[in-house]
């Protein structure tokens, strides 16, 4: 079993993911805190991962509205289970989204994610074949005027991992 904890503060960052993102008008402050736990028995896993980002330290002044009210902001979660069937070859079910911060609602989409995958060890865990199939849904209940093109999106990821 393991567990993480980290904490992350962005004092006056220009960019909507603190260092790495698309450059916002004004600066802005932005705490995120993360939490995760891995569990691993008689091959099962199970995952969980939590986040939380709040974004202060700035005004709305008109013009800048629609870029700092869309700055990712809320909490998010992952939940991953899986199962070695052999040696070689895992399944795995995963359930991920976010939630908007309070009062962010109007501005951010909820994201949720189902997905299947299949992971298939060509040398041990260093070489790998992956693939999964799953269901991205987004929600926007509060504004038409944002709704995003599509409430249910089904998806597919084929990849191979070269690792050392």
């Amino acid at each position: 079993m393991s567990v993480g904890l980290s904490y992350n503060v962005n004092d006056k960052t220009t960019r909507t993911g603190g260092q790495l993102g698309s450059t916002l008008p004004n600066p802005v402050n932005m705490r995120t805190a993360i939490a995760d736990m891995m569990f691993k028995y008689q091959g099962w896993g199970i995952l969980g991962e939590y986040f939380n980002r709040n974004v202060d330290g700035y005004t709305l002044n008109g013009t800048n509205n629609t870029a700092m009210l869309r700055i990712p902001q809320g909490q998010g979660f992952n939940i991953h289970v899986s199962k070695m069937l052999s040696r070689r070859s895992e399944m795995v079910v995963r359930f991920a989204g976010t939630e908007p911060k309070k009062g962010f609602e109007e501005h951010i989409y909820q994201y949720r994610t189902k997905a299947l995958g299949y992971t298939y060890y060509l040398n041990k865990h260093r070489v790998k074949f992956q693939g999964y199939f799953g269901l991205d849904s987004r929600y926007h209940p509060q504004k038409q005027s944002l709704l995003y093109p599509y409430k249910n999106r089904v998806n597919a990821m084929v990849q191979v991992e070269l690792g050392i």
